[in-house]
């Protein structure tokens, strides 16, 4: 870990400690693009979207000797509109914006200015806060038009004499395309092991170059460390300029901790400042893998063909349990993770994980060899899967060419094709036809059922249809609801997943992992497309009735009563400043809600 003396960001408040008495609500800081950044670690097997931020977040304190504050922060030329809000469990704050050049706007005047005022109650947001105080607050939330370049500064004025602290958060969001997000690959890791702490920073879907991104680390008792993250393709970074900063941090303890990054830059000659949080959990390692790992065939019903692969690690424990053993496995471009569970005494031991010949090849991995991506062992805790050890990039393993593998009934060979179907002649598509190629094995007639989903996994539509097969190649039809798809506002490629076939004598073939994928259609090609998607009641128009949509259920998350699945525009599972922010941009230049 690189130790800074440079401080992770100037803040009028330098206390990291809870204030005294009930303290704001934050925000989540989670709005922007969503980019699928691939192959950027090396403890990252899978690809997963990373939602970036352009938002800077100040706090401030306020109480009997402070009633009033006011914070500033730099605006960049490529603002395409600024949205403040300011964050209090003090109800009844006077607030005002002032912008680079002075002009001054609050509640009763921003509508004049081209802008909306909104208030709105809520609870904390999930997720990795810059201040993660919890409580409820009140939410002050101007939204304005692009203002030149320059400081704009955050005002506000307690109602009266205050008798205890409380805290005032500010956060800025600027609909720009220079966004960032620091994360770690692991949401629990193993105290003092090195895990990899990264910041994906970009210029709408372009990389932004010799950025400086410094991160404290903080545990709850204060700061532990701080670091330096480096675009570079070093032991941490996947490759250099690719808008990933890594570096390896070791957290000295088991608990909970936070990681706060400022990230600063220049893009295009545009100079910009971002901030972004992150939180982790370091466990206590309980065991540790050898190293050592074999592969061998499994032959169920005796006839001589092999029906699964078990790879065997071996482990010294220390501590007996219950024990999950995932193993990571590669071929031909192709990845297939497998997983066994086994109660372990302590001392020298073996875990194994099992995959089916089947899966192994339906997923197009063959007979081997295979690389091991990973092998990671996890205990077993009354349900919650916590890290013990890991090993990453062992070699190849398991080459099974010379012997036989059970003959699948069903395989997918990979293959598979897409078209968009206009029924009525109005030049939108009302279906979307995917078909995918299957190895039969017998003749007959076959259930098949699946899903369309956006790259996010996001669902978008789910068939069941028949076909009569041949032995040989053969394909499967699904077609796909076009209405569904444009209602949805996404564009493709699309995805199949969650695809099952099955017939007569036990034959059947499953795959969560996508079997298809579709051309880049754009959402506007399909009957039903709706045009703006912060129009929640879809009455053709934003308006306040959209607005209220979102704050009858702000703070609610997914399974709450009140939980309204319309306005969870992001679909993160909770309703907060990201949606609101979202429709709130998208209300008329002037038009104010109460």
């Amino acid at each position: 870990m690189n130790r800074l003396s440079t401080p992770c960001a100037t803040k009028p408040w330098r206390g990291w400690q809870p204030v005294r008495g009930r303290v704001a609500a934050l925000l989540a800081g989670l709005a922007g693009a969503l980019l699928a950044v691939t192959a950027m670690l090396p403890q990252t097997v899978a690809a997963q979207p990373v939602a970036l931020s352009n938002n800077s977040t100040q706090l401030a304190r306020i109480g009997a000797d402070v009633s009033s504050g006011a914070l500033t922060f730099v605006l960049d030329a490529k603002a395409k509109s600024v949205l403040v809000d300011i964050a209090s469990t003090i109800g009844n704050l006077t607030t005002s914006i002032e912008l680079p050049g002075g002009t001054l706007v609050n509640a009763s005047n921003a509508s004049s200015f081209g802008g909306n005022f909104v208030m709105a109650d809520g609870s904390a947001s999930s997720g990795g806060e810059i201040y993660p105080f919890t409580g409820g607050g009140t939410h002050y939330i101007y939204r304005l038009p692009a203002p030149a370049a320059g400081n704009l500064v955050a005002r506000f004025i307690a109602p009266g004499m205050l008798t205890e602290d409380a805290a005032v958060v500010v956060q800025v969001h600027t609909e720009s395309p220079m966004a960032s997000r620091l994360f770690f690959t692991e949401t629990r890791v193993v105290a003092g092991r090195p895990t990899v702490l990264a910041a994906a920073v970009f210029d709408g879907t372009k990389p932004v170059a010799s950025a400086v991104v410094r991160v404290q680390l903080l545990s709850d008792s204060g700061l532990v460390g701080s670091a330096l993250l480096a675009d570079d393709g070093g032991p941490a970074d996947g490759a250099a300029g690719d808008g990933i900063y890594s570096g390896l941090v070791a957290l000295p303890a088991p608990g909970r901790y936070r990681a706060v990054a400022e990230i600063s830059g220049t893009s295009d000659g545009v100079a910009f400042t971002r901030q972004s949080a992150a939180v982790v959990e370091a466990v206590r390692s309980t065991v540790t893998l050898t190293g050592t790992v074999q592969a061998r065939g499994i032959d169920l019903n005796a006839n001589g063909a092999l029906d699964q692969i078990a790879i065997d690690a071996g482990a010294s424990i220390g501590q007996a349990g219950p024990y999950r053993l995932f193993v990571h496995l590669g071929a031909n471009g192709k990845k297939l993770v497998g997983s066994g569970d086994a109660t372990l005494g302590a001392g020298a031991q073996t875990a194994t994980a099992i995959f089916n010949v089947q899966d192994l090849v339906a997923q197009g991995l063959g007979k081997g060899p295979y690389s091991l991506d990973l092998v990671e062992l996890m205990f077993l805790d009354s349900g919650n899967a916590i890290p013990a050890d890991r090993k990453v990039n062992l070699g190849q393993i398991g080459n099974f060419q010379n012997s036989s593998f059970e003959r699948p009934a069903l395989a997918f060979t990979g293959g598979s094709s897409d078209r968009g179907v206009d029924t009525n002649g109005n030049g939108l598509y009302e279906q979307l036809l995917v078909q995918v190629q299957l190895d039969v094995l017998r003749a007959g007639s076959y259930q098949f059922s699946g899903r369309l989903t956006d790259v996010y996994g996001q669902q978008l539509d789910q068939v069941a249809s028949s076909a009569n097969l041949v032995a040989g190649l053969s394909q499967i039809e699904f077609v796909f609801n076009g209405s569904k798809i444009g209602s949805t506002g996404t564009s493709g490629p699309y995805l199949v997943d969650g695809v099952l076939v099955f017939g007569s004598g036990g034959r059947s073939l499953s795959s969560s992992a996508p079997v298809a994928r579709t051309r880049d259609y754009a959402f506007t090609q399909f009957e039903g497309a709706r045009r703006n998607a912060a129009d929640l009641d879809n009455n053709g128009h934003v308006d306040c009735s959209d607005i209220a949509i979102v704050k009858a259920s702000f703070g609610k998350h997914n399974g709450q009563a009140g939980f309204d699945a319309r306005a969870d525009l992001n679909l993160d599972g909770i309703i907060n400043i990201v949606d609101l922010s979202t429709v709130t941009r998208a209300l008329p230049i002037g038009l104010r809600c109460p």
